[in-house]
């Protein structure tokens, strides 16, 4: 298989961005199979992209993340950049722009179902970021991220990442004091009642209809209280 021109065109309209010079685009799509039984003159895998475009997707997500969480503490924005860097975020986003039917891959490969490998499409991926770079510049691979990863960033943290309050209360409290709350959670009827205890003191209380819901309630209350005191000693 060859890389379409239909499969060229969709890739461009997707990402936000038409290559000068399709090679680079090419070789981010080419997987170290395809080559492994053909002379392609110049043609390398996605390999040596990949590993660049690693990197410059590293900096530019962490960037956007330092930007949209200005009040976080580096704990928390590195557990959420590592979440959107990771083989399985990157591999669903290739699948949504349409890697995983423009990629070129031997015919082993692809018998095996090498186009639903999510290895494969997130190293695609991290290859185009670094074929955009190289064709267009810092300011163009830099625009593609953002279009990319902003939106889906603000979303999918408020509502999963950032907010595991239970995750954030119990470092807060390991970092601060050492040691970590304990919670007593119990059925009321059909709702569940937490309490969340630190030093034989109440911190927190939550209801829920499952024990995690009514655990990360009485976490975000807690965490509610504790960035009150914070802040009043910060003189906000």
């Amino acid at each position: 298989m060859f890389l379409e021109e239909r499969h060229i065109k969709f890739l461009e309209k997707k990402i936000g961005y038409k290559f000068k010079d399709i090679f680079f685009l090419k070789q981010a799509l080419t997987h170290s199979s395809y080559l492994n039984k053909k002379s392609i003159e110049n043609i390398q895998s996605n390999e040596r992209l990949e590993f660049l475009g690693d990197s410059l997707l590293g900096f530019m997500v962490a960037k956007i993340i330092f930007e949209l969480f200005p009040t976080e503490n580096e704990g928390i924005i590195s557990k959420i950049k590592g979440y959107w860097i990771s083989s399985k975020a990157l591999s669903k986003i290739a699948n949504e722009i349409g890697i995983d039917k423009a990629i070129l891959l031997g015919e082993g490969e692809e018998k095996s179902g090498g186009r639903r490998n999510g290895k494969n499409l997130s190293s695609a991926f991290e290859a185009l970021v670094a074929a955009i770079y190289l064709d267009g510049g810092i300011k163009k691979s830099e625009a593609f991220i953002s279009r990319i990863f902003k939106k889906r960033i603000k979303k999918i943290n408020k509502e999963v990442m950032l907010y595991d309050y239970k995750t954030r209360l119990q470092e807060n409290y390991q970092e601060k004091y050492k040691d970590t709350p304990v919670y007593n959670t119990k059925l009321s009827g059909e709702i569940f009642e937490s309490k969340v205890f630190f030093d034989g003191k109440t911190i927190g209380c939550g209801k829920g209809s499952s024990k995690k819901n009514a655990e990360q309630e009485a976490a975000r209350v807690a965490l509610n209280k504790l960035e009150k005191v914070d802040n009043r000693k910060r003189g906000r």
